[in-house]
């Protein structure tokens, strides 16, 4: 009998598989089926032959017995439980679906009276793709709606296991043709059996494992962020040549961002190509652009060639540019995605940098230096960007001991939990450049890059307190994170921990060492070795030449060091503050989806308990002002397409039309483009207009709100449609700091009631007073200026936007908003056209941000330019001095005006 352990690593991740059904651990735990009976794979082949085409037939349960009962040993009946086939079983097995349609399984597998497995069939030619999309989807709504957990769907040439729960879904599947090897069970088919065993169904030992499984994913999560990361840091190394010429320690950010940026289209890619969103049947795509074939052509050159080459990165260049083109040629039919993801920075202004159309942007130039044709990097830099993506590491109990072994990254199920892996491998680290000194990174704690002489300066007690901090702080940093944890897996981390020392890595590859790099390395591996006598990492000994002291000094040292980087090199590390610092947490989808549901429920149905109608459930505003990666945002996207959808055939709102596939959607709301739909293109249509009415966001973090972008780009893909325009409904700003439409004419008396620095640290970092001083003389002259204005003796003089033509100004938006709705989902790129043309750039609005930002910036105003603030009497038309100031506090607080960035929420 071949190993549980072999089984995994042969069999099981060779599967299609989407939302990680079962790791390795979990998959142990399961109980050993009874051992196959003498001529199976003889009968079973017999099966598979004789099976109808149409497994719609009665004929077609023969092929059912053979794999359920005769190979998964599922008995036909037992005294606590069995099979119910055909008509035996129940009515109240059936039900009717959101979509109208009824369904009710083929079989149904019970124990104890309740179901444990159901099992359907499809007459789709693929299981969950294509027309077998819908098929897979009403097995996952059944699941939910009888709160049964394990369904099974073939079409007789592929087996699928679903799990399905009020929040989750994965499956694993099987492809008939890998059922037999030869005249033998393959390995596939043992893991089959193991699965769906009586003694793992009857025992709810595969649930638990199922259960298992998801609790203990926040043990991958680290592992995938940090790889992510690693591909950000190979692209901003393999790029130095076109980042150094003009690196500006002010702009690291920017181009750490735009990294990041170019790596998270990798991932969209990745996924939209697992989900065959692109034509990756197209032998065009998958040799000139895929990335999967790209992949798959730099793995079979092997090393020596993909670092002598060069042609992976235009490759890469040429990719996006279709994506965000899109491409009409018969050949290679592909939509125009449009969107800020895939759009090429635009160069046509970087060196002039115009104010308005981001064009100049620091993060602007970053990205245009970093996606440039110029000193292109090798393929094997790619080879190993994509490799890290696309590869993860889980670690395996064997005895007392751990083995690391490598497992696919599961792209056909990414949502908002990688997008906020993504988020938190990210958004701890800032990019620095290695100064006159190398760098090393300290294999302790989280990692401390340190410059080395400094390190080489410290005395034996600053290396022993160094080390021991290093340890401490490490240790916290993982305390600080609790509160987004779900408090699953400590045992098996307590236990992982135990065996430490035991445990397996996967081998790194040799790295060269020139002279420079040799040099240096020495020198950090000299400092290592006296740090790890004095921190007390090795035991003492009283011979200078003991052969096994001196091993033990030179293995600590080794570990001491993690790597090296000398001047002039970029890197990556954590930055100073924490996340709990600045108020940034990932929340995962187990507590996300709860949280969505239990709050918008009562808001979708009557009093009656009746659904609303549509437009009243779409006329729902939903508003996350601090969304991240925007987890609740896609929370709130499901939770009320599920409502729409089941809203939709409450009120009887969808009909089919005659002579056509089509249905019409009667629903105000959509756009008359949108009501006319597929049976399944109605709920991409309906997906998207809960995007358009009902979800807005709001960050601090511009990184954060490109992720959350991405997390609805995700969820609203679709084949047949191009990606959905965002940028006008998740925006980039200070939620908490803004002015509103009644108060920006009232000049802020308070903003001078602030303490001086001077004042509150006298004499550390200021003079003593000397702001404070002049702090009170301008409070008492703006408090003595509208005192004038309001006892009359001094006229406020006719300046900036009246009242009417503020109004104006508004409702022009306004209505510019309603023309952004009515635009149909197939066409984002004329709402992209609306919002950059008309909206973003509209001089009215314009003219009253700037009197909105004037207000805010007096309430930050730097008390070194006290002279160029704005008084009561000329708030409304600032000097040119002034109006520069107000321009540098903006970008840099990121004011955000309510009214003014949504004001079709915000109406009169």
């Amino acid at each position: 009998m071949t190993t549980s352990a072999s089984l995994f690593d042969e069999a099981w991740l060779s599967l299609n598989q989407a939302g990680r059904l079962l790791d390795r651990d979990a998959l142990d735990q399961l109980p050993e089926p009874s051992a196959p009976r003498y001529g199976l794979a003889e009968r079973l082949r017999d099966a598979l032959a004789q099976a109808p085409s149409d497994p719609r037939g009665e004929a077609f349960g023969a092929l059912l017995d053979a794999v359920l009962e005769e190979t998964c040993g599922l008995a036909s009946s037992s005294k606590d439980g069995g099979w119910r086939k055909g008509s035996d079983v129940p009515a109240s097995y059936g039900g009717t679906l959101l979509d109208g349609a009824t369904l009710k399984p083929r079989r149904v597998y019970e124990h104890d009276g309740r179901a444990v497995l159901a099992v359907f069939i499809s007459p789709a030619a693929r299981i969950g793709l294509h027309k077998g999309r819908r098929d897979t989807a009403h097995v996952v709504e059944w699941l939910r709606k009888k709160k049964t957990s394990l369904g099974f769907i073939t079409n007789g040439r592929e087996w699928r296991l679903i799990f399905a729960d009020t929040d989750n879904t994965a499956f694993v599947e099987w492809p008939a043709d890998r059922f037999l090897e030869g005249d033998a069970l393959s390995p596939a088919l043992l893991v089959l059996r193991r699965l769906l065993s009586h003694e793992a169904l009857k025992s709810g030992a595969l649930l638990d494992a199922i259960r298992q499984t998801r609790l203990g994913q926040a043990r991958l999560s680290k592992e995938l962020g940090e790889r992510v990361r690693g591909a950000v840091e190979l692209l901003l190394a393999a790029r130095r040549l076109v980042i150094e010429p003009h690196w500006n320690a002010e702009e690291s950010k920017a181009v750490y961002d735009a990294a990041c940026h170019f790596v998270m289209r990798l991932v969209v890619v990745f996924f939209a190509e697992a989900r065959e969103l692109l034509p990756v049947d197209s032998a065009v795509y998958h040799d000139a652009y895929g990335l999967k074939g790209l992949l798959a052509s730099l793995e079979r050159a092997g090393k020596n060639r993909r670092e002598a080459r060069h042609q992976a990165w235009p490759r890469l260049l040429a990719l996006f540019r279709l994506l965000h083109k899109g491409s009409p040629h018969p050949a290679l039919v592909v939509p125009t995605y449009g969107g800020d993801l895939f759009r090429p920075a635009r160069v046509e202004s970087i060196e002039q940098g115009r104010p308005g159309d981001g064009s100049g942007s620091p993060q602007e130039r970053a990205l245009h230096r970093i996606e440039s044709i110029a000193e292109p990097p090798n393929d094997e830099v790619i080879y190993r960007m994509l490799t890290l993506l696309t590869r993860t590491t889980e670690r395996v109990k064997e005895g007392g001991a751990f083995r690391t072994v490598a497992a696919p990254v599961d792209f056909t199920e990414l949502t908002s939990e990688y997008i906020g892996i993504l988020y938190e491998g990210l958004l701890d680290y800032e990019l620095h450049r290695a100064g006159e000194q190398p760098v090393v990174f300290l294999g302790i704690g989280d990692q401390p890059a340190l410059p080395l002489d400094r390190l080489e300066a410290m005395t034996e007690k600053q290396l022993q307190a160094l080390v021991e901090k290093a340890n401490v702080k490490g240790g916290s940093s993982e305390g600080e994170t609790s509160e987004e944890d779900d408090g699953a897996g400590d045992e098996a981390e307590a236990e992982e921990a135990e065996a430490e020392e035991s445990v397996e890595t996967a081998p790194e590859e040799p790295v060269e060492l020139d002279d420079t790099r040799g040099e240096a390395m020495r020198r950090a591996l000299a400092w290592a070795e006296r740090a790890a006598i004095a921190a007390k990492l090795v035991r003492a000994s009283k011979r200078k030449d003991d052969p096994k002291h001196r091993a033990e000094v030179e293995k600590a040292s080794k570990q001491l060091i993690a790597r090296v980087m000398l001047p002039g090199e970029l890197y990556v590390v954590r930055w100073g503050g924490t996340r709990k610092g600045a108020g940034t947490f990932y929340t995962r989808p187990q507590l996300t989806l709860p949280t969505v549901r239990r709050t918008l429920e009562p808001l979708l149905q009557n009093t009656d308990g009746s659904f609303k109608t549509p437009e009243e459930i779409l006329s729902l505003k939903v508003c996350d002002p601090a969304m991240g990666s925007g987890s609740f945002l896609v929370a709130g996207l499901r939770v009320l397409t599920e409502a729409v959808i089941a809203s939709i055939h409450h009120h009887k709102r969808l009909v089919a039309k005659d002579g056509s596939d089509l249905v019409h959607i009667d629903c105000a709301l959509l756009p008359d483009a949108d009501q006319d739909q597929s049976a399944d293109g109605a709920l991409a249509i309906v997906r998207r207009a809960v995007v358009e009415h009902c979800l807005y966001g709001v960050d601090l973090d511009p990184l954060a709100v490109e992720l959350a972008r991405v997390s609805l780009w995700v969820e609203t893909l679709d084949k047949r449609l191009p990606f959905t325009f965002l940028d006008h409904k998740l925006r980039c700003g200070d939620a908490l700091t803004g002015a509103w439409l009644d108060r920006f004419r009232d000049y802020p008396l308070l903003a001078w009631w602030r303490q001086s620095p001077d004042e509150k640290w006298r004499g550390v970092t200021h003079d003593a007073d000397v702001w404070a001083d002049q702090l009170k003389a301008m409070r008492a002259s703006v408090v003595e200026e509208q005192r004038k204005l309001l006892a009359g003796e001094a006229k406020l003089p006719f300046a900036g936007a009246s009242d009417d033509e503020l109004k104006a100004a508004i409702e022009r938006v306004r209505e510019l908003y309603r023309q952004l709705r009515k635009v149909p989902a197939s066409q984002p790129d004329k709402r992209a056209e609306i919002w950059r043309t008309r909206v973003a750039t509209s001089p009215e609005l314009a003219k009253v941000k700037e009197a909105f930002d004037t207000w805010c910036a007096l309430w930050f105003w730097p008390l070194d330019r006290l002279d160029l603030a704005p008084r009561p009497l000329d708030l409304l038309a600032p000097s040119a001095d002034a109006r520069a100031v107000v321009r540098e506090l903006a970008g840099k607080k990121r004011f955000f005006h309510w009214e003014l960035e949504f004001p079709d929420v915000f109406t009169e």
